[in-house]
């Protein structure tokens, strides 16, 4: 499991490389999916989504939390780790 997962500017190529080089090893191993948690503001979206056999939108909520003013422009981060 990689818990943490992006690229520096302009490196977007080896992070396409590197996510299809995991899934072929994976592959061989037995594995059919490998899972990516990104978001539409993410630098690793549109790799991602180009290369998902499918795509599962996650609505986050949480109780009694009310919803920042800033989310529509900052977007809310998340840790995978906790899913």
């Amino acid at each position: 499991m990689a818990i943490d997962h992006g690229f520096l500017p302009g490196r977007d190529d080896d992070y396409r490389a590197l996510l299809q080089s995991w899934c072929a090893r994976l592959g061989r191993l037995g594995a059919t999916h490998l899972v990516v948690f990104t978001s539409e503001r993410s630098p690793t979206y549109d790799i991602v989504t180009d290369l998902a056999d499918e795509l599962e939108p996650f609505d986050f909520w949480a109780f009694d939390i009310p919803e920042p003013q800033a989310l529509a422009t900052g977007g809310f981060y998340v840790d995978p780790v906790y899913f």
